[in-house]
């Protein structure tokens, strides 16, 4: 065992999972940094409106459904 640890030669290269994690970790940062941009100037504000609304709505909906769904469970009711 510790013959053939010594005896191996040294990788210092990651392994591509991590580097493909690391990759998806920037894409990540950048589309945020870009989100961030778009919404600090105010670029496409109106285009935007209606996903937003959408969004709020969907957002809405689903907490009212997830109340009701509470209610339901609730026992001694």
């Amino acid at each position: 065992g510790l013959d053939r640890a010594a005896a191996a030669r040294p990788d210092a290269s990651a392994p591509w999972p991590v580097i493909m994690l690391a990759v998806l970790a920037a894409l990540a940062l950048l589309t945020g940094l870009a989100l961030l941009a778009v919404r600090r100037f105010g670029l496409a504000e109106e285009r935007l409106a209606p996903a937003r609304h959408a969004w709020r709505e969907t957002a809405w909906r689903t907490r009212g459904s997830w109340e009701d769904f509470r209610d339901w469970v609730r026992l001694g009711r």
